[in-house]
C-alpha cells in the first residue's frame, strides 16, 4: 500500500500561478496524497480559481483541504498551519506559483522507502519570464556531516522546504523550533536546518522534479530588505549559533558560520534602500567582520569598508548603481 503524502500550499496573491500549481499536483501519477492548501485570507480570486480547477480533478476533491485563516499571517504561520493539518507519513510542500513534474510525488516516495530516508530530495528547475531556465543542483553525499554544513551554509543544497519531502515523523522532534510568527524572510532555514540535523540519512532523485519560478532574475540582488528581514536574519543566526551549540557542532563549524554571516550582512547591505537601517545595524557582527573583511568578494567589501567607515552617503549612491546596473 502507498503511503499518504501531504502536499501542503499556502495561498496568498496566486491568482496568475495557483491553475498551474493545482494542476501539476492534482496530476500527479502518485495517488495516495492529501493535499493542504492554507488560505491566508488572500485578497484576490485565487480560492476561486483553485476550486474550478479542482472541478477538473473529481477523483481528488475527498483528498484536498482548504483551510483559511481569518487575518492575513504571513508564510511562517501558514507553513505552521499546513504542517499542524497534515496527517501523512510523509510531507511535501510547494510555493503556490511553482510546479511539479508529473511523476515527482511517485519518483521520491519510490527512492525514500528504498533508502529508509528520511529527508528525499531532488535537483530544481528555477524558471525566469524572459524564458531563461536554468538548473539548481542539489548535493547530497553519504557523509551527513557534510549535508549539515551545506545545510547551514545553504551551499550546493538550497535551503527551501519546498521541493523536499520529509518524514512527518522529524516534524514531531520535541527540539524542533519553529519561527516566530511574523518571520517571513528565512522562515525556512529555521526548520530545514534543524531537520537537516535530525535527519540520519538524505536521498535524492537525480532528476529535476520541482519547477522553481522567479520572475525577477537579480531579485536576491535589488529587492529592497526592510526592517523585517534584517530582523529575521539575526535572528536566525543567533538561533542557528545557539542550536549548533547546544547539538555539539558549533565549534566545528564556527569559521564557516561566521563568514557566511559577513557575507549576508553586506548583501542585505547592499539591498537595502534605507540609509537609518545601515546606520542602525552597521555594527552587527562587527567582531566576525573585521576577520573576515579581506575574504569577501569586491561588491561586498566596497559596501562593507563604506559601512565601517559610516560613509552612510556613499553607500546608498552605492546601492543606486548596483540596483541600476541590475535592472539593465
Amino acid at each position: 500500500m502507498q503511503p499518504l503524502v501531504s502536499i501542503l500550499t499556502r495561498i496568498y496573491n496566486a491568482s496568475n500561478y495557483i491553475e498551474r500549481c493545482a494542476q501539476s499536483l492534482f496530476a500527479q501519477t502518485y495517488e495516495n496524497i492529501e493535499f493542504v492548501f492554507v488560505n491566508d485570507c488572500t485578497p484576490d480570486n485565487s480560492i476561486e480559481i483553485l476550486q474550478k480547477t479542482l472541478e477538473n480533478f473529481p477523483q481528488r476533491k475527498t483528498q484536498t483541504k482548504i483551510i483559511n485563516h481569518k487575518k492575513n499571517c504571513g508564510s511562517s504561520a501558514a507553513q505552521n498551519t499546513s504542517i499542524e493539518n497534515a496527517t501523512g507519513e510523509y510531507i511535501y510542500a510547494v510555493d503556490s506559483d511553482d510546479y511539479l513534474e508529473n511523476n515527482a510525488i511517485e519518483l521520491l516516495v519510490k527512492e525514500a522507502m528504498a533508502n529508509d530516508a528520511e529527508i528525499t530530495v531532488s535537483d530544481l528547475q528555477e524558471e525566469y519570464s524572459n524564458g531563461k531556465s536554468v538548473l539548481l543542483p542539489y548535493k547530497v553525499t553519504e557523509n551527513q556531516e557534510e549535508n549539515r554544513l551545506n545545510a547551514v551554509l545553504s551551499v550546493n543544497s538550497p535551503q527551501f522546504l519546498c521541493g523536499k519531502l520529509f518524514k512527518r515523523s522529524l516534524f514531531e522532534n520535541k527540539n524542533l523550533q519553529k519561527p516566530f510568527e511574523g518571520m517571513n524572510y528565512w522562515e525556512d532555514r529555521i526548520l530545514v536546518t534543524q531537520l537537516t540535523f535530525f535527519a540520519n540519512k538524505i536521498a535524492k532523485v537525480d532528476k529535476p522534479l520541482y519547477h522553481y519560478v522567479k520572475y525577477n532574475s537579480n531579485a536576491i540582488t535589488y529587492v529592497n530588505k526592510n526592517r523585517m528581514h534584517f530582523e529575521s536574519a539575526i535572528y536566525f543566526w543567533n538561533f542557528l549559533e545557539k542550536f549548533l551549540q547546544k547539538h555539539g557542532f558549533y565549534e566545528k563549524f564556527k569559521d564557516a558560520i561566521d563568514f557566511a554571516k559577513v557575507k549576508h550582512k553586506a548583501s542585505m547591505m547592499i539591498s537595502t534602500d534605507s540609509t537609518a537601517l545601515r546606520k542602525e545595524f552597521a555594527p552587527v557582527f562587527y567582531e566576525e567582520e573585521t576577520k573576515y573583511y579581506p575574504k569577501l568578494r569586491k561588491g561586498k567589501r566596497i559596501i562593507t569598508f563604506l559601512i565601517r567607515h559610516k560613509l552612510f552617503f556613499c553607500s546608498q549612491i552605492y546601492h543606486k548603481g548596483v540596483k541600476f546596473i541590475n535592472k539593465i
